[in-house]
């Protein structure tokens, strides 16, 4: 396969699941990150989510947003509607799940970002390979 062929198949997937965007989606949770005192983030496992939250994390700063990744030594005491976003590639780590119950038991808006959209505020069902 060539260099050319295969930007061509990046590009084509890209489009494919750009179609598959729900804008509600994610201007719901746009509003809720816009309108949040403090944003908690945490991520998990081996497909680099970890590494994309800390960037995440990073983007929010520099929009002026209060946010901590959960386990850092500096992250305050969560609120009662404080945003949690968890991102895990299977939905299945159970750290996660646990952290994603826990929010919800305790009034926190838990989200965690998975394929299949479960223990979710606002599901995000993002594209995947199999």
């Amino acid at each position: 396969m060539t260099v050319t062929t295969r930007i061509h198949a990046i590009l084509d997937e890209l489009t494919r699941n750009t179609d598959r965007i729900d804008d509600a989606q994610l201007d719901a949770i746009a509003d809720e990150i816009a309108a949040a005192n403090h944003i908690f983030l945490a991520g998990a496992g081996r497909s680099g989510i970890a590494i994309a939250i800390a960037r995440f994390a990073s983007r929010l700063m520099l929009l002026c947003k209060s946010v901590s990744i959960v386990g850092e030594t500096t992250s305050p005491h969560s609120a009662a509607g404080d945003p949690l976003i968890i991102g895990s590639g299977s939905g299945e780590t159970a750290s996660l799940v646990a952290l994603a119950r826990k929010a919800k038991a305790t009034g926190d808006r838990g989200n965690l970002r998975t394929p299949t959209g479960h223990l979710q505020d606002h599901p995000r069902h993002r594209p995947h390979h199999r």
